[in-house]
């Protein structure tokens, strides 16, 4: 049996608030106009975690990468669900949390050994543009492959098989 959803806000709803309240307040000591001489922490402050001038606000010479930088961020919490929403369909019946951990070690041991791959090749001499072109073609491929994986039908989930 399982339990009827209170409509009480949970746990993860109130994270997700409190990462909200932080960003927000993030922004606001970045962007916010504080005239022409600011206080002297909130320069301190701004130069310290946005590389901001004298002037004030932030360089944009990193700015300019942030719409970048949400795109990556979407992509990857689109892939992160894609994961998760892979192993509870292909696991047999009571073995998601293996198949879980199995998935979470492979991720963990290549991002571990892949930057030391990518330095290798960098040290014998391929260009950055190869080994990123490397890249895209292994992620193809691993696409091409996952594209053959169907899920097991409502019937054959239901009794594990």
């Amino acid at each position: 049996m399982t339990k009827a959803r209170s409509g009480r806000p949970g746990g993860a709803t109130l994270a997700l608030l409190v990462i909200l309240a932080i960003t927000a307040g993030w922004w606001a000591l970045a962007l916010w106009p504080a005239g022409a001489a600011p206080p002297e922490w909130l320069a301190r402050t701004r130069a310290a975690c946005f590389g901001s001038p004298q002037g004030g606000l932030p360089d944009a010479g990193g700015w300019i990468l942030l719409p970048s930088f949400i795109a990556m961020g979407i992509a990857s919490s689109a892939i992160d669900l894609g994961f998760i929403t892979a192993i509870i369909q292909l696991a047999p019946f009571g073995r998601v949390s293996e198949y879980a951990a199995a998935q979470a070690a492979l991720i963990g041991a290549r991002g571990v050994v892949g930057p030391f791959i990518g330095v290798g090749l960098m040290n014998l001499g391929v260009s950055q543009t190869a080994i990123f072109v490397l890249g895209t073609v292994l992620s193809l491929l691993a696409a091409l492959v996952l594209m053959q994986v169907h899920a097991p039908g409502e019937r054959e989930a239901e009794l594990g098989t």
